[in-house]
C-alpha cells in the first residue's frame, strides 16, 4: 500500500480533533469508534514512514495512550465523562499535531513526497481533454503517481432524470490503464489532484453524472479538483 504524507498524517490527527469535538457533548460513546479508526491509522503510518526511534519517541506512546483512553470509554460506555474525556484526548491530540508539524523526520518526507493525481473521465470520445495531463504525469514517475477511473454517465430524460447508464471504460485507448470505479478506494489513496470532465454537471442538459460527485464528496480534503476548461477550484455540490 502507498505510504502516506506528511500531509494526510496530520490530516488525519486533525480530522481525529475535529470529530472528538464535535461527539464531546453528544452522551454517545459509540461515537469515538470513528476518531480511534482515525487514529489507529495514523498510528501506523508513522511507523511506516518514520525512523523506528523517532516513532517510539515522538509518537507511539501518545497514540497509544490516547487510543486506549477511547477505547476503555466505547467499552464502558461511558457517558458521564465523554465530554471530559473527549475534551482531554482532543488537547492532546493538538499537542501531537504540533510536535509532529515540526518534526524534521516528518519534514524530510514531506520534501520526498509524489503527488497523486487522479483523472476521471466519463465519456471516451472527451479523453483528448484530459490525455496531455495524462502524459505528463506519467512521464514523471519520480514525482507522480496517477491513475484514470473512468466513471459511468447517463442520458437525460426530457424531465432532467437518468434514462440511460454508459460505462465506456471499455473504450479508452489501449495504452491507458485504468481503474474500475466500483473497486477503487479514493477515499485510502487521497489523491493530491483530481481531473474531472463537466464541473457545473447540473447544468448539464443531455447527461448526469452523480456518481462523479459522490466520488468527490468522499475524499478527504485538502485537494485540488479542476474540470476541463477550468484554470481555478470551484466548490463541490451535487
Amino acid at each position: 500500500m502507498e505510504k502516506l504524507s506528511r500531509e494526510q498524517i496530520l490530516d488525519l490527527l486533525a480530522r481525529a480533533e475535529a470529530e472528538l469535538l464535535r461527539i464531546r457533548i453528544s452522551r454517545q460513546p459509540q461515537l469515538l469508534k470513528k476518531p480511534l479508526g482515525l487514529l489507529r491509522k495514523a498510528d501506523s503510518a508513522c511507523s511506516d514512514v518514520m525512523p523506528r526511534q523517532v516513532y517510539e519517541t515522538k509518537c507511539q506512546q501518545f497514540l497509544l495512550t490516547l487510543s486506549q483512553a477511547m477505547e476503555q470509554a466505547i467499552e464502558q460506555d461511558d457517558r458521564s465523562n465523554l465530554k471530559e474525556i473527549t475534551e482531554l484526548v482532543a488537547s492532546i491530540l493538538n499537542q501531537l499535531y504540533t510536535n509532529l508539524k515540526d518534526e524534521p523526520a516528518l519534514s524530510r518526507l514531506a520534501r520526498q513526497k509524489k503527488e497523486i493525481v487522479f483523472l476521471l473521465p466519463y465519456k471516451a470520445s472527451m479523453w483528448d481533454s484530459l490525455e496531455s495531463i495524462w502524459k505528463a504525469s506519467v512521464a514523471d514517475p519520480e514525482h507522480c503517481h496517477s491513475y484514470v477511473v473512468p466513471i459511468p454517465y447517463a442520458d437525460r430524460n426530457p424531465d432532467g432524470t437518468a434514462k440511460e447508464w454508459h460505462n465506456e471504460r471499455n473504450l479508452f485507448p489501449s495504452y491507458v490503464p485504468t481503474l474500475d470505479c466500483e473497486t477503487f478506494d479514493l477515499e485510502a489513496l487521497h489523491p493530491d489532484v483530481i481531473f474531472i470532465h463537466n464541473p457545473y454537471d447540473k447544468c448539464n442538459q443531455f447527461t448526469v453524472n452523480p456518481i462523479q460527485f459522490r466520488l468527490l464528496d468522499g475524499c478527504p480534503k485538502p485537494l485540488d479538483i479542476r474540470g476541463f476548461g477550468d484554470s481555478s477550484k470551484f466548490p463541490i455540490s451535487a
